[in-house]
């Protein structure tokens, strides 16, 4: 199907977050076809994690070798194509993991009530591993965990941190050590299979049997054509495709969902920073219900914008 956009507009929000980030702050791209059919964009690099910082993308729109930019375009495409019904989604419903430090471990009991049954655990020192510990008592066998360490340790205190959890069947921990190339020498010294995230697209460390996972972050490691293809080369190598959320508004984050729908993904994605937003740029908000997002909500909710949480650039 051809597109045939005959306007454009650009908009810059700011919107504040209960947990994990103060504030964040970005573009919505939106396009309108002959027909007066929408679609919309994110472009929000995050910072500290993209290479491109936002006035680089307000200031270079045609610059698409930004994976924040390329993303935001063919995002505006794709939302604008499924609300047009030429491309179907092939799940109703996205799982999603609850995102979980030892600021917020006061919740985890009640989002197992709620429904949630998969958790990942970011740790910053050695002493976190009773984080897992306690996650584990309180859900028992019934949720699964992920640990995230953010790189932070050293291979030495990796695998230490390594050893004390792994009485607790953890599904994977992502970026367990400093150093990508020694991976696999955590796995052989620990026994937990590893998540690749920030080394993501070093193809000379993201494969092996000590891989589980890849944590895929659209308009970061590049755009939705670029996360198909990852995705696809994940599954051919038999490896989790996680699609995660690096803290957009409702747009980037419904975004996901569709990607994530559209792909047929099983697994519980990396979406729950959604739920820390304390006033987003939609109209109505996605209902997380379960742990799950339906497809169908998306769809209804992601082009209604609240304009005056909207600053038009051009």
């Amino acid at each position: 199907m051809d597109i045939f956009v005959e306007d454009i507009g650009l908009f810059y929000y700011r919107i504040p977050f209960s947990f994990g980030l103060s504030k964040r702050e970005g573009l919505i791209l939106c396009i309108k076809d002959g027909d007066g059919d929408i679609g919309l964009g994110e472009i929000s690099p995050l910072d500290g994690i993209s290479k491109e910082r936002l006035e680089d993308c307000i200031n270079n729109l045609e610059r698409f070798d930004y994976p924040s930019i390329r993303f935001g375009l063919e995002l505006s495409i794709l939302i604008l194509m499924l609300r047009k019904g030429t491309i179907k989604p092939k799940k109703e419903k996205v799982r999603i993991n609850a995102l979980t430090t030892r600021d917020n471990l006061y919740e985890v009991e009640g989002l197992i009530k709620k429904g949630y049954s998969s958790f990942k655990i970011k740790v910053r020192e050695m002493e976190d591993w009773k984080l897992i510990k306690e996650v584990r008592a309180i859900g028992g066998d019934k949720i699964e965990i992920r640990v995230d360490s953010n790189s932070r340790f050293s291979l030495e205190m990796g695998i230490e941190f390594g050893k004390k959890i792994s009485p607790f069947n953890i599904s994977y921990m992502e970026d367990p050590v400093d150093n990508p190339y020694m991976f696999k020498e955590f796995f052989l010294r620990t026994g937990i299979k590893v998540g690749i995230d920030k080394d993501l697209n070093n193809r000379d460390v993201r494969y092996g049997e000590h891989v589980r996972a890849w944590i895929i972050k659209p308009g970061i490691h590049g755009g939705i054509r670029d996360c198909i293809d990852i995705i696809a080369d994940a599954l051919r190598n038999g490896i989790q495709p996680i699609l995660s959320n690096p803290f957009y508004s409702g747009v980037g984050t419904g975004g996901i969902v569709i990607l994530s729908s559209l792909m047929g993904l099983d697994s519980y994605m990396g979406l729950d920073p959604y739920r820390w937003i304390k006033e987003d740029i939609l109209r109505d908000r996605f209902t997380i219900e379960g742990g799950e997002i339906k497809i169908e909500d998306v769809i209804k909710k992601i082009t209604e914008l609240d304009r005056e949480r909207l600053i038009r650039v051009f």
